[in-house]
C-alpha cells in the first residue's frame, strides 16, 4: 500500500474551487473548500472525491475557503483547522457572499446560521513549526508567506514525508514576510505544489515594479489624472496602500480606498505593523464617489476587486474611467483569464471593452505591474531542488502552463504528475 494517496476535487489544472484529499496511510485529511472564482455566471462548488472528517484551510481567499459552511453540511461531524487569521478572513468572505446573493436576488449557497457556525467551529493551528495530531497522523504548519494566516503544512506518517505548499510566496512585501523555507536534506516522498507562476520568471525585483509603478502613477497624477488601481481585497489592496503610503505621494494627492474595510480591519489588528494602515480613507457615499469622479480632480482609487468583476467596486469605476483620456488604470494581481480584467489588460487603446455589463470605448492608459504574491518559477525549481521529493504533483495552475514545464522537465528521471479532478494519484 502507498504511504500518500492525492485526489483533487478542485483547483486541479486550473485556478478555483480549491479542494483536494491527501490519504496519509488510510487517514483521508482535506485541503481548503473553495468556489471558483466569481465571473458573470454561476459559482460553482468543488467535486466531492472522497469522505473526510478532517479540512485544513491553507489561507483566507475565497477560492481556498469561500464554500467551507457547505463542506460542514455535505461532511456531518467534520473538524476544520486553520489559523485565526484565515479564520476571520474567511468570516468576512461568507458575509460577502451572503450579501451578494441578496443584492442579486439570487439563492446562497448557504446560511448565515451555517456562516456562523463553521467560523465557531473552527481549531486554531498551533504555532508554525509545531505538530499537530490528526488521527495519529502529524501535521506541521509553517508560514506561507502568501497572504496574511498563509500556511503551508509537512504531514508525516511511518516516516514518510509529504509537503503541502499551498500558495506560497518566498518575497517579503509591505507587511507580510516571505516564507519560511522547508528543508529535507534525504529528500521527501511526495510534494504538492502551486503552479500559479510555474513557467514565468519575474523579471524585475519588487524594488524595481515599485519604482516603475510610482512613476506611473506620477505620471498620470501629475497631467491631471486619476487613478484606478483594482486590487485583491485580501493583501494587495493592503499592499499597494502601503507602497504608496511609503513613496509619499499621498501628500500631494488623496489617496482613497474602495471596499476592503473588514479586511484592513483584520490586517490591522493581527500584524505587528497594522498601524501603518490606520490612515486609510473610504469613501463614505456613493455621493462622494461621484463627486470625485465628476471633479477630474487628480488622486488614486485603490479598490476592490482585482479582477473586476461585476457589480463590484473595481467594476463601477472602471466603467467610468475606462473612456477618460489621461485616466489610468493600473493591474497589480493575477488575472483569471476568463475574467473581465484578463480582457481589459489586453486590449488597445481606442478598443471597445466590456465592463460592468456595458460596453465602453477604452481611451485610458492601462498597465499591468507583477506584485505576486506567489512563487515564480525560479523558486518553484529551488523548491524542487531543495526536497528532491520521489513524487510531485501539481496544482492550481493554468493547464497549459503545467502542461509546457513538464514538457520541458521529461526526461530527467523525475516522477512529476498534473493533477486531474477525480484522478487519484498514489506516492
Amino acid at each position: 500500500m502507498s504511504v500518500f494517496r492525492f485526489v483533487a476535487g478542485g483547483g486541479a489544472n486550473h485556478i478555483g474551487g480549491s479542494h483536494y484529499v491527501l490519504f496519509a496511510g488510510d487517514v483521508p485529511i482535506g485541503f481548503d473548500f473553495g468556489s471558483y472564482l466569481q465571473g458573470e455566471g454561476e459559482v460553482l462548488l468543488p467535486k466531492i472525491v472522497a469522505p473526510i472528517k478532517h479540512l485544513i484551510l491553507t489561507h483566507g481567499h475565497f477560492d481556498h475557503v469561500g464554500m467551507v459552511p457547505v463542506a460542514r453540511r455535505l461532511f456531518p461531524g467534520l473538524k476544520i483547522y486553520a489559523s485565526v487569521e484565515t479564520a476571520e478572513l474567511a468570516r468576512i468572505l461568507w458575509g460577502q457572499t451572503l450579501r451578494k446573493c441578496d443584492l442579486e436576488g439570487t439563492l446562497a449557497p448557504f446560511t448565515l446560521d451555517e456562516a456562523n457556525e463553521a467560523r465557531k467551529s473552527i481549531i486554531e493551528l498551533p504555532l508554525d513549526g509545531e505538530e499537530l495530531y490528526i488521527d495519529g497522523i502529524s501535521v506541521t504548519p509553517i508560514s506561507a508567506g502568501h497572504i496574511l494566516g498563509a500556511k503551508s503544512f509537512v504531514v508525516e506518517v511511518d516516516g514518510e514525508v509529504a509537503f503541502v505548499t499551498g500558495d506560497v510566496s518566498y518575497r517579503n512585501r509591505s507587511l507580510i514576510k516571505g516564507a519560511s523555507k522547508f528543508e529535507a536534506p534525504n529528500g521527501i516522498k511526495l510534494l504538492v505544489r502551486e503552479s500559479t507562476y510555474i513557467t514565468q520568471e519575474f523579471e524585475e525585483t519588487r524594488e524595481k515594479v515599485i519604482e516603475r509603478f510610482i512613476k506611473a502613477t506620477t505620471k498620470t497624477l501629475e497631467a491631471g489624472g486619476q487613478v484606478l488601481v483594482p486590487a485583491l481585497s485580501i493583501d494587495r489592496a493592503q499592499d499597494i496602500f502601503c507602497i504608496y503610503k511609503a513613496s509619499g505621494i499621498d501628500s500631494k494627492y488623496p489617496l482613497y480606498i474602495d471596499g476592503s474595510r473588514s479586511t484592513f480591519g483584520v490586517y490591522r489588528d493581527f500584524l505587528p505593523d497594522g498601524h501603518l494602515l490606520d490612515s486609510a480613507t473610504w469613501f463614505e457615499s456613493k455621493r462622494q464617489k461621484s463627486d470625485f469622479l465628476k471633479s477630474r480632480r487628480p488622486g488614486m482609487v485603490i479598490s476592490s476587486s482585482g479582477m473586476v468583476y461585476k457589480d463590484t467596486p473595481s467594476a463601477w469605476w472602471a466603467q467610468r474611467l475606462l473612456g477618460v483620456r489621461g485616466s489610468s488604470v493600473f493591474f497589480v494581481n493575477y488575472q483569471d483569464p476568463n475574467g473581465p480584467g484578463f480582457g481589459l489588460v489586453a486590449s488597445r487603446d481606442g478598443q471597445h471593452v466590456f465592463v460592468n455589463g456595458v460596453s465602453v470605448r477604452r481611451q485610458c492608459n492601462i498597465e499591468q505591474f507583477e506584485f505576486s504574491s506567489h512563487m515564480d518559477g525560479l523558486e518553484g525549481e529551488d523548491l524542487e531542488r531543495r526536497l528532491n521529493p520521489e513524487t510531485t504533483i501539481y496544482i492550481h495552475g493554468d493547464e497549459y502552463k503545467i502542461d509546457a514545464y513538464l514538457a520541458l522537465k521529461s526526461g530527467d528521471g523525475q516522477r512529476r504528475i498534473k493533477a486531474m479532478v477525480g484522478q487519484e494519484v498514489s506516492a
